[in-house]
């Protein structure tokens, strides 16, 4: 049975299956120049329905590999967004595909309705430290991927590859976890791990966690109520700026959209366009928050999972006591660190989400996934912003 909105058609692919958490690479060097995928032409569109997942990335014919490249399909297209979701130091490429005749709409808050049949992607990767020597390196400055289509896999290797595909009843996700040899990734719903190599001011180690697919709903369910899975990224506010798709064109991603027949008609004004949080130095305040929304607002908004707990993260919130500050936890225990206030104004080492922030520990860190080391620079934006703030609290009694 096939289903008509999936339309994508098969590479051809030497397969190597993954084999579990075991990274470790083998003495063979790799070799891209082996990789010899290459895209179909349109006339072999193959069609899958839901009860028919493909088990291996490239039945999809989302990305493609040759001359050592991992390319996107022309009829999908790239996008990254202003201030990207912190994932240990990860760098990742995006990209999006709707069906022909179709379009996205755009709700009254900003975010995207995308048509029955969309496929977002976004392939998660490393850079090699020595090609030779195979070692990943995650560098403390996490560079979008911003432009162009492709990754070149002699610099960097492939970790995964996340679907979320628009169906009748709903977003469904897809993890796929690519191999050793960098030639296919393959559907792993219990999720996976790599161990990786963090260049900051000291190298550490760390165990880069690929989610399984109950975690990718912890992030994804925006609504606690509806259940329903949702695109994190792809909203208005945090499209609104260029993309390089070719040396020689640059352009502003929504109208870009806009001008491909990709999405209906754009709002007038968008005044809660988010903020690069590395420009923290012409706006402090605009990039914690932007951060904060990107990071935080999926589950800390007046619909999602951290509801009950009051402390609203997204943009849209201009509630002071509803971002935290001096704003009492709520059934936070431990996560406390012993601090009165989620925000404590000109205090950030007496603040609790600082303190979540700075920690590791699975029963305190905050976000809860996603990341398996403390992002510094993160941490230090918050930090700032909270030392600047004024006012004081008043303590509550014991």
């Amino acid at each position: 049975m096939k289903n008509r909105f999936f339309s994508y058609y098969p590479l051809v692919a030497t397969l190597f299956l993954v084999t579990g958490c075991d990274y470790s690479f083998q003495s063979k060097p790799f070799q891209p120049e082996g990789l010899k995928l290459e895209q179909k032409p349109k006339a072999e569109l193959t069609s899958f329905n839901a009860t028919q997942i493909p088990q291996k990335l490239s039945e999809w014919s989302l990305l493609y590999l040759t001359q050592g490249q991992l390319k996107l399909h022309s009829d999908a297209v790239p996008y990254h967004l202003n201030t990207p979701l912190f994932s240990d130091y990860a760098h990742k490429f995006r990209s999006l595909w709707i069906p022909e005749q179709s379009k996205i709409k755009v709700l009254v808050n900003g975010d995207l309705e995308f048509p029955i049949g969309s496929v977002l992607s976004k392939t998660f990767y490393y850079p090699r430290k020595d090609f030779n020597k195979q070692k990943l390196i995650a560098l403390q400055n996490d560079t979008a991927h911003s432009q162009g289509r492709s990754i070149d896999l002699a610099q960097n290797q492939l970790i995964e590859t996340r679907l979320l595909i628009k169906q009748l009843d709903g977003w469904q996700a897809l993890p796929y976890v690519w191999n050793k040899q960098q030639t296919e990734a393959i559907l792993e719903i219990t999720g996976s791990s790599q161990l990786i190599s963090l260049n900051g001011e000291q190298t550490q180690e760390f165990t880069y966690m690929v989610p399984d697919a109950n975690q990718c709903k912890g992030c994804h369910v925006t609504n606690h109520t509806s259940g329903e899975l949702k695109p994190i990224g792809p909203k208005i506010r945090h499209l609104d700026l260029a993309y390089e798709y070719r040396p020689d064109f640059s352009q502003n991603q929504l109208i870009y959209w806009q001008q491909q027949g990709l999405i209906d008609m754009l709002p007038l004004s968008n005044n809660v366009s988010s903020f690069d949080w590395r420009n923290r130095n012409a706006n402090l305040a605009e990039a914690a928050r932007s951060y904060l929304d990107i990071n935080c607002a999926h589950c800390h908004n007046p619909d999602g999972p951290a509801d009950t707990s009051a402390l609203y993260l997204n943009k849209q919130n201009l509630t002071k006591a509803h971002l935290g500050i001096c704003k009492t936890p709520v059934a936070a225990g431990k996560g406390t660190g012993n601090r009165a206030y989620d925000i404590t104004p000109g205090k950030a080492d007496q603040s609790i989400m600082v303190f979540r922030m700075e920690s590791n520990d699975p029963s305190i860190a905050m976000p809860e996934l996603g990341r398996s080391v403390i992002h510094e620079e993160g941490v230090e934006l918050i930090k700032q912003w909270i030392n600047q703030m004024d006012g004081a609290c008043t303590i509550p009694a014991a």
